[in-house]
């Protein structure tokens, strides 16, 4: 495992993507598992095979294990869908 990327939205609904720097299906699914098992908020489970040498994951393409690849966020009357790439920042506050 490289990296772990979490986003929860104000809705509740909780992204995971797990960066892996190789495929090894059968450690990837058995971690999976008992990470769906051991945390059941998790909404949408992504993993991301990244071989090169820096962290980003702009270039690869994220793959959907357990939900739908997205998470849905709320801001007012507008609602969107953030995926694991998305730019998105809920957490800015007026003064």
């Amino acid at each position: 495992m490289r990296t772990l990327i979490v986003r929860i939205s104000t809705i509740g609904e909780v992204m995971v993507n797990v960066c892996f720097e190789y495929e090894d299906q059968e450690e990837r699914v058995r971690l999976f598992e008992e990470l769906l098992k051991k945390v059941p908020s998790i909404t949408t489970l992504l993993y991301t095979i990244n071989a090169k040498m820096n962290d980003s994951i702009y270039d690869l393409q994220p793959l959907a294990y357990y939900g739908r690849g997205y998470i849905m966020e709320k801001l007012g009357d507008l609602r969107f869908k953030i995926g694991p790439k998305s730019f998105f920042s809920n957490q800015y506050k007026a003064s």
